[in-house]
């Protein structure tokens, strides 16, 4: 008899264990790279990267290819970006649309970065930031 009651409730705190785990506080959780908040962080993200980049023209997002969110002192988001080089040049100024910018022809996958974005956001303070960018050819 005690032996069932201790195969139950070792079955009772594995389940526990494995439903916490998902959700457990300052863990990481996938999030849907289509979702509003993943596509805000990563404009975020491209913001600052065409800002500190050497490069003539300014880049956009080809995709989001993962992306992840982290509770923090607030929401932290942790993104997987594909970029690629505009025709659009940076002498225009950084406030432009990206929207509005072509790929530049020709790109090859080969030639587009992948980056890894951390952006920190805290509703209670205006301004996100991003924690951490790295890119990588």
């Amino acid at each position: 008899m005690a032996a069932g009651k201790m195969l139950g409730a070792a079955v009772l705190v594995l389940l526990l264990c494995s439903c916490l785990g998902s959700i457990m506080p300052g863990g990481l959780s996938d999030e849907d790279i289509n979702s509003e908040a993943v596509q805000q962080a990563a404009r975020l993200g491209i913001e600052k990267y065409n800002r500190g980049s050497n490069d003539m023209h300014l880049s956009k997002i080809v995709r989001v290819i993962s992306a992840q969110s982290q509770v923090v002192e607030g929401m932290k988001y942790h993104m997987k970006v594909q970029l690629g080089k505009t025709t659009c040049r940076k002498s225009a100024g950084l406030n432009i649309d990206l929207e509005r910018c072509s790929f530049q022809p020709g790109l090859q996958a080969d030639e587009m970065p992948i980056c890894t974005f951390r952006v920190w956001d805290r509703p209670w303070i205006p301004a996100r930031q991003v924690s951490n960018m790295q890119c990588v050819v």
